[in-house]
């Protein structure tokens, strides 16, 4: 009964969109995917639900099959009952960053006093899916805030406020940057929340609880700016690009 469900909701063969792409080749649109463990419970555009086996799933593709592409409003979810929580703030290894990054209390600070990107990373093997949950706040100055993008053996980077706080993408794809969103995300003394969904074949950043930026990604092509710090491997990290930051909160959640 469920092959026939799949067979008559299927979009054609030449369809782009947020879809599954499952092992036979054939594509299945979707509003929202929430992680169940050893399936996946999908919404369709339509309203109508079906539940995958993960084994039947090739990847996820969002947007259309080009390296990048904007935003287009679907999102990926995690069963909230097989959600595991972690508390990464205890785990900064602020020790090896010279005084640059501190923790006061429950708060990890950049002084601001460097002048060149200053890595801090975090005792802790990040999962290949997972979401990352912060609450940033700039203290000053005009200058970026890279989080870590880890997954597998694959290490990007998301930049917020590059170029003296003129856009924000994700670099390195292919060895180009990622489509770019101008403007600047933080001002001084007014925390944001950002939450960063690493997924297999994708990277979905939300502020404040609203879509800002989403693209395909293929993990194989994914490397680092130049100049950042080669971080350890498979160990979340952030880095001060400039100015002075303060991490109020970081946590990530992933299923167990």
């Amino acid at each position: 009964m469920l092959k026939k469900v799949i067979v008559f909701l299927l979009c054609p063969a030449l369809c782009f969109g947020d879809d599954l792409i499952l092992k036979d080749g054939r594509r299945i649109a979707w509003k929202s995917v929430t992680d169940e463990g050893d399936t996946y419970s999908v919404e369709m555009k339509d309203g109508k639900k079906l539940t995958l086996k993960k084994s039947e799933v090739e990847r996820l593709a969002v947007g259309s099959e080009e390296p990048a592409r904007p935003l287009t409003g679907a999102t990926f979810t995690m069963d909230p009952k097989r959600a595991v929580t972690v508390d990464l703030l205890p785990k900064a290894k602020t020790e090896s960053t010279s005084g640059a990054w501190k923790t006061v209390g429950r708060v990890l600070t950049n002084t601001g006093e460097n002048s060149a990107r200053v890595t801090v990373s975090f005792d802790f093997d990040m999962p290949e899916e997972y979401d990352l949950i912060l609450q940033v706040e700039r203290g000053g100055g005009t200058g970026g805030f890279d989080v870590g993008i880890v997954s597998g053996d694959s290490t990007g980077a998301f930049h917020f406020d590059a170029f003296s706080a003129a856009s924000s993408f994700f670099g390195m794809m292919s060895g180009q940057f990622g489509p770019k969103q101008d403007g600047q995300v933080f001002r001084t003394g007014k925390s944001r929340t950002v939450k960063v969904s690493v997924r297999k074949d994708a990277v979905l950043v939300q502020l404040d609880g609203k879509d800002y930026w989403k693209s395909r990604v293929d993990w194989k092509a994914v490397t680092l700016l130049g100049d950042i710090p080669t971080p350890e491997r498979r160990k979340l990290f952030l880095v001060a690009a400039g100015g002075s930051w303060k991490v109020l909160a970081l946590s990530l959640v992933s299923v167990k």
